[in-house]
């Protein structure tokens, strides 16, 4: 057979073997450009998570230093209520004692206040707070019931005592002792720390007897009923109102005292 017939003969198989090649070699290049791909992908994927990482090593630090932060916040908050907690008694307590021992020597007496014994300064505030000048029996019904509430509150019995005042008000509402009981009354709840029901009753003495002898001191405590609520602003105005309306009275001494420290720079006149 002729050779070149031979290659005629032959060139589809080379052909075909060639094309085997050339696939083969496109399929590997395509192989190590997926590898590359892959390869790539993998170290954006770990530079990823060490990011991640980091960002999360980060906000952990952040939220440790915010902890640290709000503990400080904390510490400094109690720090600054007890400061002012540590003012507000010392003024209550000694306004407290300025009223109480006052009450039974200082304000305006009564007539159910001429008569009885004085009580011991060593006695408890509640003890001084009720005048013991005031057992003055009067020819109206209820006497006895409203001496025996004032001796349980001399006695510092304070519960027992507000109940025998309001029982005497809702039997006795028209007496010439009246506006003391209800007074009274107010004091039970001003001593048993209702501050709130306390104001409310000392506005009632104020408010259903104007004539009598019990505003003066009525506003006083009414302004200290606020003073120990925290409403300063209120306190401040009902005791410079009380100063004004009784300018030479014991009460608005003793009102000039409470204005003064609220005005102070201790105190934090917020409210």
């Amino acid at each position: 057979m002729p050779r070149g017939k031979q290659v005629l003969k032959t060139s589809p198989l080379c052909l075909l073997l060639l094309l085997l090649f050339l696939v083969s070699c496109a399929n590997t290049k395509a192989c190590d450009q997926m590898k590359l791909d892959l390869a790539e992908v993998k170290e954006q994927m770990q530079a990823c998570r060490k990011k991640q990482n980091q960002i999360a090593a980060s906000a952990e630090q952040m939220q440790r230093s915010f902890s640290r932060l709000e503990e400080k916040v904390a510490h400094l908050e109690e720090r600054l209520r007890n400061l002012e907690r540590s003012e507000l008694e010392s003024i209550s307590s000694q306004s407290q004692e300025g009223t109480d021992t006052d009450q039974d020597q200082k304000l305006k007496p009564s007539r159910a206040d001429q008569l009885g014994g004085g009580v011991s300064k060593q006695q408890a505030s509640v003890k001084e707070t009720a005048s013991s000048r005031e057992t003055e029996s009067y020819s109206t019904g209820g006497d006895d019931l409203y001496n025996q509430a004032l001796a349980k509150l001399r006695q510092g019995d304070v519960d027992e005592a507000s109940e025998m005042f309001q029982e005497y008000l809702e039997s006795f509402p028209n007496t010439p002792l009246t506006d003391n009981a209800a007074y009274w009354l107010a004091e039970c709840f001003y001593h048993q720390r209702k501050f709130t029901l306390a104001a409310d009753y000392f506005q009632r003495v104020i408010d259903r007897y104007p004539n009598g002898d019990k505003v003066a001191a009525a506003t006083l405590k009414l302004g200290y009923s606020y003073f120990n609520l925290g409403d300063l602003r209120t306190a401040r105005s009902i005791l410079q109102d009380l100063m004004a309306e009784y300018p030479k009275s014991e009460e608005a001494l003793l009102a000039q005292k409470m204005v003064d420290r609220i005005n102070s720079p201790h105190i934090n006149l917020t409210h």
